[in-house]
């Protein structure tokens, strides 16, 4: 027996530009299957302030959706 149909999610994190990923996704599924990208969180390079301690994270932020304008905290 063969399903009708099948879905499938895949998480890709990246430290850079997603637009050849994307590419390359699209370029492997054509013909196949649709693709669709729900979640892009643009990469951020955040700078070291000195004195605190840096480290890598294993997941992402939300900073890229902060505003600067009316939503800022003081």
């Amino acid at each position: 027996m063969v399903a009708d149909k099948a879905e499938a999610q895949v998480l890709v994190r990246l430290v850079g530009d997603s637009a050849p990923m994307k590419a390359a996704l699209r370029e492997a599924a054509a013909g196949l299957a649709e693709v669709d990208f729900t979640l892009d969180v643009p990469f951020v390079r955040m700078r070291a302030i000195e004195g605190l301690p840096i480290m890598v994270a294993k997941f992402s932020t939300d900073i890229p959706q902060l505003t600067t304008g009316a939503n800022r905290c003081s």
